[in-house]
């Protein structure tokens, strides 16, 4: 496989034949065109393709490059707008990744074919999904690319995790872990940055304190105006829960753990996301479900660290955002209505629950086809950002109701009730199989990377019902990618005894 690898690179970068250096003085004068009139497009899919080529033959470099473009990029595109569409090389890159996957599946190494996963075939069952019922229901070619895109731009990291053998051991895996907590850790003084220094600007500028909080996205922002702050919250969370476990299982000391997942709550508290007061029980319900159905000791300390930090935040949120007891009121209120009652979430008509029932009532007008298979994956489209604005058809038959407000509300439009099953069937396999794998565990590493994973996982499938980010926010596509893709790795038989593997390059 490798020699098959090389002789790829070596055809393609190191052939001395006359038409590689024309092909090589065309590439350069077709970049100075490029650059020189600000297609900032085409130049970032020619360079994402590019380092693809160049990558092709070094996966876990791909994958890297992949990892610190996704978590960090975002916050030097925000002050630079023209350059946006590099995401679009970085979906590139992907699809690099993605094609050196199968190629490895399909040519193995030492004739011994890699497992394709059921756990895998859910998730091409999800995408041939989506894209039938796209081609079905008329969706055109570019708002199709776009919406592939969207949904689907990191699902090569998943399958090189599960498939490509340069994965495939402890070591890679405390690498990535070590790059989640280096990421979570630089959000601290971005977060910081971007609360009182933007912030000041734009309140200067007659802007609301909403948009002050909305700004608070770290490194994850879309625009200078942030974008992410719920998918950073939920990230923060998520390696804070990582912090715990470790601690839990006696690989990093408690003080350290608590002082870490301490720090990560400061940009959740200037960002506002209000959704952290249901995420944090549910974290450590995870964590500590066993000692807590059985009371143990170990259960009620974690259930009385939890309700302290609850408290804490929520002691926060009140000196920050009310001025008054009467004011804590309204604000609780207001929050509760926006989300389950009566009111809509934002400009929209419609809110968290009620796009649910929406879609209820609906239904009978739309047939069973409809119903089972959606309307294709731009119908729900608000064209509130991105590239393509262009509103999708239920979307224009529903303005201004929000009917794409959630991940769950958009699938159901999008993919039907099919679609959605496969969505969820998808976390909740792969839930199941930590619970089945997590026994075996033969070092406390193992299991402690896969009770966070398990909590990561629970975090996504609550994360549905807030909002569309896995569709809208690259940084929790990629997330989710990797958290399954961990998922597939540590489950897989080799995985149970194995203690220290060699790196691959």
């Amino acid at each position: 496989m490798k020699i098959l690898i090389y002789n790829i690179q070596k055809r393609l970068f190191f052939n001395q034949s006359p038409l590689h250096y024309a092909a090589a003085f065309i590439l350069a004068i077709s970049l100075a065109y490029l650059i020189a009139t600000g297609n900032y497009m085409a130049l970032f899919l020619f360079a994402g393709t590019l380092i693809g080529l160049l990558l092709f033959g070094k996966p876990v470099y791909c994958f890297w490059v992949l990892f610190s473009s996704v978590f960090l990029m975002g916050g030097i595109i925000s002050h630079f707008p023209e350059i946006t569409t590099l995401r679009w090389g970085i979906v590139l890159l992907s699809l690099m990744l993605g094609v050196r996957t199968l190629v490895e599946y399909s040519v193995p190494t030492n004739l011994i074919k890699p497992k394709f996963d059921r756990l895998l075939t859910v998730m091409v069952i999800f995408m041939i999904i989506g894209l039938t019922s796209s081609l079905v229901n008329g969706i055109s070619p570019i708002n199709l690319t776009v919406s592939l895109k969207n949904y689907f731009q990191f699902v090569p990291v998943a399958f090189a995790l599960a498939i490509l053998p340069h994965f495939k051991n402890q070591s890679m895996v405390k690498r990535i872990y070590i790059g989640l907590l280096v990421v979570a850790l630089i959000q601290l003084p971005v977060a910081m940055y971007q609360r009182f220094f933007l912030g000041a600007q734009f309140i200067a500028a007659g802007e609301s304190a909403v948009a002050v909080q909305d700004a608070v996205s770290g490194t994850f922002a879309m625009s200078l105006r942030g974008g992410s702050s719920k998918a950073l919250s939920l990230f923060l969370l998520f390696v804070a829960g990582a912090m715990i476990s470790f601690a839990k299982h006696g690989i990093l000391s408690w003080r350290k753990a608590i002082a870490v997942s301490l720090i990560f709550l400061v940009p959740i508290i200037f960002n506002e996301t209000k959704v952290s007061f249901i995420y944090l029980p549910v974290l450590f319900l995870i964590l500590y479900r066993k000692e807590l159905f059985k009371f143990r000791i170990k259960g009620i300390i974690a259930l009385a660290l939890c309700i302290a930090l609850l408290f804490g935040l929520g002691y926060a949120y009140k000196k920050v955002y009310t001025t008054s007891d009467r004011n804590l009121e309204q604000y609780i209120t207001r929050s509760l209505d926006y989300n389950f009652g009566q009111r809509g979430y934002g400009r929209y008509d419609l809110n968290r629950l009620s796009v649910l029932t929406f879609w209820l009532e609906e239904r009978k007008q739309h047939g069973l086809i409809g119903i089972l298979f959606g309307h294709g994956l731009d119908a729900a489209n608000e064209a509130e950002a991105g590239f393509f604005v262009e509103k999708g058809k239920m979307a224009q038959r529903y303005p201004s109701y929000g009917i794409g407000l959630t991940m769950v509300s958009r699938l159901l439009w999008e993919t039907g009730a099919i679609g959605v099953a496969c969505f969820f069937g998808i976390l909740l396999l792969s839930f199941k199989r930590i619970s089945n794998y997590i026994q075996y565990a033969t070092n406390a590493f193992h299991a402690s990377v896969l009770l966070s994973l398990q909590a990561g996982i629970t975090l996504c499938i609550l994360e549905s019902f807030v909002s569309a980010a896995f569709r809208t926010q690259e940084v929790y596509n990629f997330l989710f990618s990797l958290i399954l893709g961990l998922t597939l790795m540590m489950t897989q038989p080799h995985m149970k005894y194995h203690r220290y593997g060699s790196s691959y390059n």
